[in-house]
């Protein structure tokens, strides 16, 4: 009799169906069911309670008074039965700004009954595996796990430990995407092994594993086998703008136009529009300007010619360094030779002949721009004196010279008529006589 005189006062109320707050005091999670229970919100939750069943019952809206010795609430709640507030961030349960607007609308505008679940669910759900972390009732199991594997009603282990779902499977979610004027595709995602799916799309049946359509209004409808006496079907109604698809194509010099030209435009390959026209490259580019739509592929043209450095500066009479250094906006092919000899290095220290040498230096980069660039070099002969060698120091050195003193390498020549002096460079000592 009291379930009976309970049914007909909710259907007097004028509220139909139920809306479902379950929240797990174990990790402090909060979720939201429709009445189809399906999961159509999730929050962190703060609860002092151990345990609520309850359903709201009414709405506490916020009096403009102030109490001193009574402070009451300054946000809206929603009241249980028992007495018990919820609310988004005061009450005995806070659930959140987002699902404390959905659970006042579903109330208040759509006239849903809201039932409020809280208790302790030492439960961790996978994608493969069920975690029980301490013992808990069939009953608490069964209730807390159907709502996110419904099923799972074969079986319900209540001991801690871990339990495989090789014998069930996850709901798969799906991708929708659509472009105006192309079309667009559901693609499935599984949470754990995939399997194949029943799809009808226009009243035309397919097995594949992803749909694709074009323009149009489109009704796509799929089954999935959840076990084997257990089906889950879902549906999409879709509809693609038809437009008028134009494609172009153009080459353009590098770095001789500006991202700015093309501000209308989505850059699809990931390159920041403002470096986009300053490197080597193919893109493509679409502009959506209803009833059309602008798909142009680019080649960003490298013509400029390798610039060539060629550096030789000796420092010894005895040994002749050589640097080629290249510049070019991208790979660049290059060639070293010495009177015609091919070498295959563009830095390092060369052994060559007294005399003249001719050092040529080809360089060719990835869009068949070549340049090349050539210098005549002189290898210095060995300087003597007598039977003993001149010495020529790279760093400076403090010489006296008939008593005058210098610094290397700033002296050049000197004179000293009729006379032999003496000078020190180092530690060697040399005699020169005239000048």
């Amino acid at each position: 009799m009291r379930i009976l005189i309970s049914i007909l006062l909710l259907l007097l109320s004028g509220f139909t169906f139920a809306t479902e707050v379950l929240i797990n005091t174990y990790d402090k999670t909060g979720y939201v069911f429709d009445e189809d229970n399906q999961l159509i919100a999730s929050f962190k939750a703060e609860c002092d309670a151990v345990r609520i069943s309850s359903v709201v019952s009414n709405v506490y809206r916020p009096l403009h008074l102030t109490v001193d010795y009574f402070p009451l609430p300054v946000s809206t709640l929603l009241i249980l039965e028992e007495g018990q507030t919820l609310g988004a961030n005061e009450g005995d349960i806070c659930v959140g700004e987002k699902a404390f607007e959905l659970l006042y609308q579903k109330y208040c505008s759509e006239k849903k009954s809201i039932t409020v679940n809280v208790d302790f669910y030492p439960i961790e759900i996978y994608s493969d595996r069920i975690v029980i972390k301490e013992e808990i009732t069939r009953e608490k199991f069964q209730h807390f796990v159907q709502h996110f594997l419904p099923d799972l009603a074969v079986w319900y282990p209540i001991t801690p430990g871990v339990y495989p779902l090789k014998s069930s499977r996850l709901k798969p979610e799906f991708a929708l995407y659509t472009f105006p004027g192309i079309g667009g595709g559901v693609i499935p995602i599984f949470h754990n092994e995939p399997c194949s799916l029943k799809w009808n799309i226009d009243g035309i049946e397919t097995t594949k594993s992803a749909v694709f359509f074009g323009p149009g209004e489109h009704q796509i409808d799929v089954v999935y086998d959840l076990s084997s006496n257990s089906q889950w079907q879902q549906g999409f109604r879709v509809f693609v703008p038809y437009q008028r698809v134009l494609f172009s194509s153009t080459e353009v010099s590098l770095g001789g136009v500006s991202s700015s030209n093309y501000e209308d435009y989505f850059f699809l390959d990931g390159i920041e529009p403002h470096r986009i026209f300053s490197i080597p490259c193919k893109t493509t580019l679409i502009a959506v300007n209803p009833p059309e739509v602008s798909v142009m592929k680019i080649t960003v043209q490298d013509d400029m010619q390798p610039i060539i450095n060629i550096q030789c500066p000796q420092k010894t009479s005895g040994l002749l360094p050589i640097s080629i250094k290249v510049e070019d906006a991208s790979a660049v092919e290059v060639q070293v030779y010495v009177d015609g000899e091919k070498l295959e290095l563009t830095q390092g220290i060369l052994d060559l002949e007294e005399g003249y040498h001719v050092v040529t230096v080809f360089a060719v980069d990835a869009f068949g721009n070549s340049s090349f660039n050539a210098r005549k070099v002189l290898r210095i002969p060995r300087l003597l004196t007598g039977e003993t060698e001149v010495v020529f120091h790279t760093s400076e050195e403090l010489c006296d010279i008939g008593g005058f003193k210098f610094i290397s390498p700033y002296v050049l020549s000197w004179s000293l008529s009729d006379s032999i002096s003496t000078f020190h460079m180092g530690v060697m000592e040399y005699e020169i006589s005239g000048n």
